[in-house]
């Protein structure tokens, strides 16, 4: 179920006719035991986008559009760091203290996978 406080939310990077990229949550995905269970928003391919008001945002407003791109090429660290860093941001932010949670727990993850790619390259080396 989307909301759920303990689920990591699940992102697909869509790029646009102009080139830039946007991340939107397709769904999320809870730990169980050594795997994880993914969940799908419903998703429409092609479709045009909905429209959208004030009154009724969409459910991927709740989590904050990076403020800068994510760094394109195959480098996972530069891209592990981008998504840590607009983690603390969201964390450091107090009007965004809704999301505080979730984020600490993905900033959590974020560090360890940092943590266990860097020791993977430090032991290649």
């Amino acid at each position: 179920m989307i909301g759920d406080p303990e689920a990591l939310p699940v992102f697909a990077a869509v790029t646009r006719p102009d080139g830039s990229v946007e991340h939107v949550r397709v769904g999320q995905a809870i730990r169980i035991g050594d795997r994880f269970e993914l969940s799908f928003a419903p998703l429409s391919i092609g479709a045009p986008p909905p429209v959208r008001t004030k009154a009724a945002p969409l459910a991927t407003d709740a989590h904050p559009e990076p403020s800068r791109p994510m760094p394109a090429g195959d480098d996972p660290v530069a891209g592990l760091e981008f998504l840590a860093d607009r983690a603390r941001r969201v964390l450091a932010d107090p009007k965004k203290a809704k999301w505080h949670d979730e984020q600490r727990v993905l900033l959590q993850a974020i560090e360890a996978e940092l943590a266990r790619k860097r020791s993977t390259f430090a032991e290649a080396r």
